[in-house]
C-alpha cells in the first residue's frame, strides 16, 4: 500500500470518530506509520478548515443568483469615476458579481468585488487578474480591467448575458451533443491555461458562462494555481462536488485534475445527478477519495460512447485519465453528429444512408428470425440464446448499498457483497434475508469494501476481495473470519485494488488485481503462486481487470474493462488470445459459466449481459430490463437461474434462462 493510500485510509477512520464525537489526533492515527503524522496533521487541519462537510451535498456548492442589493437603500454606486454598479446578479462565499455600466466606454460590463466579510483580500483579487490577464483565449471570459476604489480591489469583464451552464441546466435538460459542444470548448479553454502553468481547481456549472452566440465562457479563476519552481502544485479548496481525489486529499495536482472535474460535470449535465451516491457532504467526500462513482440518473441521456468518456475522466488514478484536456476536447468533438454536406458529398451521404437503412432492415429481419427459430428451439436445444425472464428482485429495500459481487452456495443462499455498509448479506433463494457476517472497519477481518465472492471447490469457505483494504479475506460458509492476505508488505502477493475472485477446480485462487493490471494466482492460506499478464493493452497486457472466471476446460477468462474486451489465458498461463464478437465496443465487469458452460458477461457500456456459448462464440445481447440495468456480479443458483447484481436499483435480480 503506498502512503497515499494509506493517508486515505486514515482519514477515513478520522472521519468515522469525528461522526462520533471524537478527535483523534494525527501520532494516535499513525502509530503503525510515524513518518506520517506531518502529512496526516496537515490533511486533517484542512478538513477541520472547511464548513462544507456536514451540509447537505449540492448546499452553496455553486455561486447562486442574487435577488436585490446587498444595501437596497443606498444609491448606485459608481468605482473610480467610471464604473457603475447597477445589481448584484451572483454571489458566491468569497465574492460578489456585479452589473455595471462603463461610463466611458458606453457598455454593460460585470463587476466582481468581494463580499463585506472579505474585504481584506485585495492580494487575492489581484492575483487572480494578473492569472486571467495573461490568459487570452476565445473560450475564457476576457478580463477588461482591474481596480481600486477606497478598500475595496475589483476586476471588470465582459457581461454575458446567457448566464452560466448553472442557469441553463436548471431550466430543464440539455441536449447532449450540445452539452458535448460546450464541454469541449471548455476543455479547450482548461488545455490552454495548462499551457501556460494555470490549473482551474473550480470547475463547475456557475463558472461557465453562455454568451449570446452559444458559446461557452470558462470563468473564475480565483482559486487557480500557478506552477512553482518544483513544478507542483498546492493543495486547495474548491467546490467538493466536483473536486478530483487528489485535490480533497491534498496531494499534488496537474492538469488531469481539471479533467476529473469536467468529467463531474458532463456526467451531471447527461444524467441530472453527480457521479455518486452520496446525501450528505461526509459521505460524498468517502466517496470521492474511495474512487466510487455510479454514472445513472433520471435524466439519463448516457450513450455508450458519452459513458466510457466518463469513466476515462472519472478514474481515481490521474495516469488512467486523459492525458490532456485537449485529449478530451478532442473525444468530445468525435460525439458530435456529422455535419451538413455540399455539393455531390450530399449525395454520397444520402446513399450511405440508405444502405444503411437497407442493412439494418435485413439485419432486423435476420433477428426476429432468429429470436424466433430461439424460442421454437429452446426445448430440444439449451445451447440457444435464451432470453432472460425475471423471477424475482431482491432489494433495495433489503439495505443493499452500492451492491457489487455475490455468489450462490450449493444450498441455493446468495452471499452479496455489500460494500455501501461493509458487510456480506446472505438471503435464501426466494429472497428471504437470512443473516449478515463481516464487520465494517480496517481491521483484519473486518470488511472496509467488500467486492467479489467465490466459493472453495470442497463449499466449506468463501473468499471475498476487499477493494478498500486491498486484500483478500476467507471465511466459513457460516460466516467465521479464517484469516487475511495481500494488505501489507512488498512481496508479489501485495495487492492494489482487488475486484474479481475465483477458485478453480485444484484450489487455487485467481484475484483480479486491478491496480497491479494483473491476474494474481495464490493458495487459500496466501502463498503466491503466479501472476497473468501485465500493464497494457497488447497480446496478454491488462488494463483494468476486473472480472475473472475458469472455464471447464481450465483456461482463465478476464474482463478487461481498461481494454474494453475479454482475454484469455491458457490453463499454463501462456497463448493468450481476445474474445471477438459483433459488440465493437464493450465495457465487460464481471463473468461467470452456467451450468451448461456457456459465458454470461456483465456489460456496461450497453447496459445488458453478453451471452456466449460453450465454445466462446458470441450469440449476442441479454437485455431483461427496458430500462436502469447496470450489471455487475453474476452468480447461478442450483437451479439454473441467473442472479445478477443491478448496481442501478441496488438490487439483485434473478432470472429464468433457461437451464
Amino acid at each position: 500500500m503506498t502512503d497515499d493510500e494509506r493517508l486515505a485510509d486514515l482519514l477515513i477512520v478520522w472521519e468515522e470518530a469525528r461522526d462520533q464525537g471524537r478527535d483523534l489526533a494525527a501520532p494516535d492515527l499513525c502509530a503503525d506509520c510515524p513518518d506520517l503524522v506531518p502529512e496526516l496533521a496537515r490533511r486533517i487541519e484542512a478538513l477541520k478548515s472547511t464548513s462544507w462537510m456536514d451540509g447537505p451535498v449540492l448546499e452553496r456548492t455553486e455561486e447562486s443568483p442574487v435577488a436585490s442589493p446587498l444595501t437596497p437603500d443606498s444609491p448606485p454606486r459608481t468605482l473610480v469615476h467610471r464604473y457603475r454598479l447597477d445589481h448584484p446578479v451572483a454571489e458566491g462565499g468569497f465574492a460578489q458579481v456585479w452589473k455595471g455600466y462603463d461610463l466611458e466606454l458606453l457598455r454593460i460590463i460585470a463587476v466582481k468585488m468581494p463580499k463585506p466579510s472579505h474585504l481584506g483580500a485585495g492580494n487575492l483579487f489581484l492575483a487572480e487578474a494578473r492569472r486571467v490577464a495573461r490568459l487570452k483565449h476565445p473560450s475564457i471570459l476576457p478580463v477588461y480591467d482591474v481596480g481600486r476604489d477606497g478598500d475595496n480591489f475589483f476586476i471588470v469583464t465582459e457581461f454575458v448575458e446567457g448566464g452560466s451552464l448553472g442557469d441553463r441546466f436548471r431550466h430543464g435538460p440539455i441536449p447532449p451533443e450540445q452539452s458535448c459542444r460546450w464541454l469541449a470548448d471548455v476543455a479547450d479553454a482548461l488545455d490552454y491555461a495548462h499551457k501556460q502553468g494555470v490549473i482551474h481547481r473550480d470547475i463547475k456549472p456557475a463558472n461557465i458562462l453562455i454568451d449570446h452566440h452559444g458559446r461557452a465562457l470558462l470563468a473564475d479563476f480565483g482559486i487557480a494555481l500557478s506552477a512553482n519552481k518544483t513544478g507542483q502544485f498546492a493543495p486547495s479548496l474548491g467546490t467538493l462536488a466536483y473536486m478530483s481525489p487528489e485535490q480533497l486529499e491534498g496531494r499534488p495536482l496537474d492538469c488531469r485534475s481539471d479533467v476529473y472535474s469536467v468529467g463531474v460535470l458532463l456526467c451531471q449535465l447527461l444524467t441530472g445527478n453527480l457521479p455518486y451516491d452520496a446525501r450528505d457532504m461526509n459521505s460524498l467526500r468517502k466517496a470521492i477519495v474511495s474512487g466510487t462513482i455510479r454514472l445513472s440518473g433520471s435524466g439519463d441521456q448516457l450513450m455508450p460512447e458519452l459513458r466510457g468518456i466518463c469513466r476515462k475522466c472519472l478514474a481515481y488514478d490521474p495516469t488512467e485519465r486523459y492525458a490532456t484536456a485537449k485529449d478530451l476536447a478532442n473525444e468530445l468533438r468525435s460525439m458530435q453528429p456529422m455535419q451538413p454536406m455540399r455539393g455531390p458529398r450530399i449525395a454520397l451521404g444520402l446513399s450511405a444512408i440508405a444502405l444503411l437503412l437497407v442493412l439494418l432492415s435485413l439485419s432486423l429481419i435476420w433477428r426476429v428470425g432468429w429470436l424466433s427459430r430461439t424460442a421454437q428451439d429452446a426445448v430440444a436445444s439449451k445451447e440457444s440464446l435464451t432470453l432472460g425472464k425475471l423471477i424475482r428482485t431482491i432489494g433495495p429495500e433489503e439495505e443493499l448499498k452500492l451492491p457489487v459481487g455475490l455468489m450462490a452456495t450449493d444450498d441455493g443462499q446468495l452471499h452479496v457483497a455489500n460494500p455501501g455498509i461493509g458487510n456480506i448479506r446472505v438471503y435464501s433463494s426466494t429472497g428471504t434475508w437470512l443473516r449478515d457476517y463481516g464487520v465494517p472497519g480496517h481491521a483484519e477481518g473486518q470488511l472496509h469494501f467488500p467486492q467479489f465472492i467465490a466459493t472453495s471447490p470442497q463449499a466449506d469457505s468463501l473468499a471475498i476481495t476487499d477493494y478498500g483494504r486491498s486484500c483478500v479475506t476467507i471465511f466459513s460458509t457460516d460466516g467465521r473470519f479464517l484469516r487475511s492476505f495481500g494488505a501489507s508488505g512488498d512481496g508479489p502477493l501485495q495487492m492494489k485494488k482487488p475486484r474479481g475472485i475465483v477458485w478453480n477446480q485444484v484450489g487455487e485462487l485467481f484475484i483480479a488485481d486491478s491496480g497491479n493490471h494483473r491476474i494474481l494466482v495464490c493458495s487459500p492460506s496466501g502463498e503466491f503462486l503466479r501472476s497473468l499478464g501485465s500493464a497494457g493493452s497488447g497480446a496478454g497486457q491488462l488494463q483494468e481487470p476486473n472480472g475473472v472466471a475458469v472455464a471447464p476446460d481450465g483456461r482463465t477468462l478476464v474482463a478487461d474493462t481498461g481494454n474494453r474486451r475479454i482475454v484469455i489465458f491458457d490453463a499454463d498461463g501462456t497463448g493468450t488470445r481476445v474474445i471477438a464478437h459483433e459488440q465493437p465496443q464493450t465495457e465487460p465487469f464481471a463473468l461467470a459459466f452456467s451450468a451448461s458452460g456457456r459465458l454470461f458477461v456483465s456489460d456496461h457500456l450497453h447496459g445488458c449481459v453478453q451471452v456466449f456459448d460453450q465454445e466462446l462464440n458470441y450469440l449476442g445481447p441479454l437485455r431483461p430490463l427496458e430500462g436502469g440495468f447496470l450489471p455487475m456480479g453474476i452468480t447461478f443458483l442450483p437451479n439454473g437461474s441467473m442472479a445478477v447484481v443491478n448496481y442501478e436499483s441496488e438490487s439483485v435480480c434473478i432470472f429464468d434462462i433457461g437451464e
